[in-house]
């Protein structure tokens, strides 16, 4: 241990020398050149000074003004197209957005736009951009997303080796101990935790360092030292070791005066009283802890040891003290959007009222609780799976479809060509030998009922090439799901037989097949909703399109959290249409403008305008959009345009069923859209699907209908 405690005594002297070197800023001073800066109309040497006081106002607490320089700074190096110094401001907002301030969505969104800058030029600094992944690595991580979480990672390590930086490579040696404890796998977080050890080590015995980076060094070292603490206190019946460990991690803290270490370290040690069996000690350090993480305005570690004191009070056996300090961290839970904590407090309420014998919310908070674990995992392997083996038959039975429609329009341009050709050779021979009229019209008539014969055979190929597609689809559909539903039956009386029986390694294998078939059946289920539209004979019906639509908001608000969300509608007609397929039309285009939404509340009209004999609607929205090139490929079955990672969850099949639908009422539909500028989906209906064609000549009017937007309801 002497080793270290020298290394511990050198990071605070590097700090110490550091400090007396450079000194703090002149903030007044700093604050005057500001405002003189933006008198006179200089963005260059503003930027770099919104940058200086930022990052003064950051190391100072002072989030609220490190956040307005640094959203100015952005502003003026996008305008001056300073992509280093854009990088730069995207990234520490991110930094920011994570941790105090909590928005990881927001987080995302500057860290993804910074990294995407460092892809595209070479200016910007490899170890920048391997922070970069390695703050996107965290934030998935925070958020639940383990699969994101260890890609970034993956991708920051490699850099870092490849770059041979120490620093990065200790970094990301830590974040994926972080990613392997947030799944419960501590061997392999301890490994890693002690391989950062090892680089934070060397990077101390360095005498290349900056003050700033042996402080940066200084404040990852103590971390590593206290995740190293931590890991024991679960892995080791050493105490002795944790604590060791921990209190190095306090002293290392102390010395750099950081606060954050500060009341982590005295977090970890009342876990150590904890562990000990002492637990007024262990509820004294934590309660301390907490009021440190509070006066920071770290409210994701103020919820994570709020836990933990509920945990300690059930253990003193005061569970209405527990319950009362888990609803105070459930609201700041939800507040956070951090499903893993919600999980985690769940599962503590659940031991809350089995404590208190009150079987009934003890049960419902453990269902909650596994509800919850279930939806964190990744199961999208096994879906994927049978969605590319679907893709496959159905490509197949496509390409022989185009095959027959390829022969069918060779056939009838070899049948204009012969019939022409006899037309005006019997022409020439009317003229000339007008007797032999009779017996020409004769050959002719037969020749075309002969053509016609074979188009008629080469139509029925066709139709009954499409009625296979439909009914193979149909087939396995209802034949793959018997089996499904016999595997989840016996994997959850598995679950329900040998849950305590076994070890959590084992449970979660369960719960990759419960949720795997749940998923697969889901898959199977809209193929076929997307298989029976337009087999079977459809029955039309008055249908009330407001009815309809208030009907499916009702299911969305208990299906899906729809806070916020305003959907907006016109004096939209009665219709003459197959209910059931109109309102699984108007539930898919709901729910993908849900679906695909920005940061922003989702907005959501839907209008109609009577146009001739047909009304032609519109549901249109404010979230992501799509490009140009993806608005006649969105209808193809199975096809969408994030891959199986993406937050945006699905089948590809919703647009699928809509189109199907809508020319199954002899209609048409279309997409307007544009990135960023949100969604509008056309479709026309006619007043009478039994005395219309299919609709195939739109104008451009018609597809740039200028939106009108009469009085219309709000409905939240």
């Amino acid at each position: 241990m002497n080793k270290r405690i020298l290394i511990i005594w050198l990071f605070a002297q590097v700090f110490l020398f550091g400090v007396m070197l450079g000194g703090p800023i002149d903030v007044d001073s700093l604050k005057r050149e500001i405002a003189i800066q933006v008198e006179q109309r200089r963005p260059l040497p503003l930027m770099g000074s919104y940058k200086e006081l930022g990052l003064f106002y950051f190391d100072n607490n002072n989030y609220d003004d490190a956040l307005f320089c640094f959203h100015e700074g952005l502003l003026l190096s996008q305008k001056l197209e300073d992509y280093k110094q854009e990088f730069f401001f995207l990234h520490f907002l991110g930094a920011m957005y994570y941790n105090p301030l909590d928005d990881y969505q927001k987080s995302l969104n500057f860290l993804i736009k910074a990294e995407r800058i460092g892809e595209r030029l070479g200016e910007v600094d490899t170890t920048d951009r391997i922070r970069n992944y390695v703050k996107i690595s965290e934030v998935f991580n925070t958020m639940g997303d383990f699969d994101k979480a260890l890609d970034y990672n993956l991708i920051a390590y490699g850099m870092a080796e490849q770059a041979e930086d120490t620093a990065s490579l200790a970094l990301a040696s830590r974040i994926l101990g972080v990613i392997y404890w947030g799944q419960n796998q501590y061997g392999q977080a301890l490994r890693n935790f002690k391989l950062s050890l090892n680089f934070h080590e060397e990077l101390g015995r360095s005498n290349r360092l900056s003050p700033a980076e042996a402080r940066e060094n200084g404040i990852n070292y103590y971390t590593t030292l206290a995740s190293i603490g931590a890991s024991y206190l679960l892995l080791s019946d050493s105490l002795d070791l944790a604590r060791s460990y921990i209190e190095q991690s306090r002293q290392l803290a102390d010395s750099l005066d950081h606060g954050y270490g500060k009341a982590y370290s005295e977090a970890l040690i009342g876990n150590f009283f904890q562990r000990k069996g002492e637990y007024k000690e262990a509820l004294s350090h934590i309660k301390e802890a907490l009021k440190q993480f509070d006066e920071l305005k770290l409210k994701r570690e103020w919820v994570i040891f709020t836990i933990r004191i509920a945990d300690l009070y059930l253990m003193m056996e005061q569970p209405s003290k527990a319950d009362k300090v888990l609803r105070e961290a459930e609201e700041v839970a939800i507040s956070l959007e951090a499903p893993n904590l919600l999980r985690n407090i769940y599962l503590s309420k659940s031991r809350v009222y089995e404590k208190e014998e009150n079987v009934s919310l003890a049960y419902g908070y453990f269902k909650k609780y596994v509800n919850l674990r279930d939806s964190l995992m990744n199961l999208e392997g096994l879906s994927e799976l049978a969605k590319v083996e679907q893709q496959f038959v159905v490509q197949e039975k496509e390409q022989k479809i185009a095959d027959l429609e390829k022969a069918q329009k060779s056939s009838r341009r070899q049948m204009v060509a012969v019939v022409l050709s006899i037309v005006l050779f019997f022409l020439i021979v009317i003229i000339y030998l007008g007797y032999q009229r009779n017996n020409v019209l004769a050959s002719l008539n037969k020749v075309l009922e002969e053509k016609n014969e074979e188009i008629k055979r080469q139509n029925e190929r066709l139709s009954s090439s499409n009625e296979d597609l439909r009914q193979f689809a149909h087939v396995t559909s209802h034949d793959l799901r018997e089996p499904l539903r016999s595997i989840g039956s016996f994997a959850s009386l598995l679950k329900m037989k040998y849950y305590n029986k076994i070890d959590d390694e084992s449970n979660e294998f369960i719960n990759f097949i419960v949720k795997g078939v749940e998923r697969m059946d889901k898959l199977l289920a809209d193929l076929l909703a997307y298989s029976v539209v337009g087999v079977f004979d459809t029955e039309y019906e008055e249908v009330n399109v407001n009815a309809v639509i208030e009907n499916i908001i009702r299911t969305l608000h208990k299906e899906k959290a729809t806070q916020g969300v305003k959907i907006k509608l016109s004096d939209l007609p009665v219709v003459k249409g197959n209910a059931s397929q109109l309102n699984q039309l108007f539930y898919h285009l709901i729910d993908n403008s849900l679906k695909f939404r920005k940061d922003e509340a989702p907005r959501i009209e839907i209008r109609a305008e009577k146009r001739g004999r047909k009304y032609l609607f519109s549901v249109e929205d404010n979230g992501i959009g799509m490009e140009k090139e993806y608005k006649d490929k969105i209808f193809g079955l199975f096809l969408r345009l994030h891959n199986k990672r993406s937050q945006y969850q699905g089948t590809g099949v919703g647009l699928s069923i809509c189109k199907k639908i809508v020319e199954q009422h002899k209609g048409r539909i279309w997409i307007d859209s544009e990135p960023g500028a949100g969604t509008t989906v056309f479709f026309t209906l006619p007043e009478n699907p039994n005395e219309s064609g299919i609709e195939t000549e739109l104008t451009n009017k018609i597809r740039k209908w200028d939106r009108i937007r009469p009085k219309a309801t709000t409905l939240n």
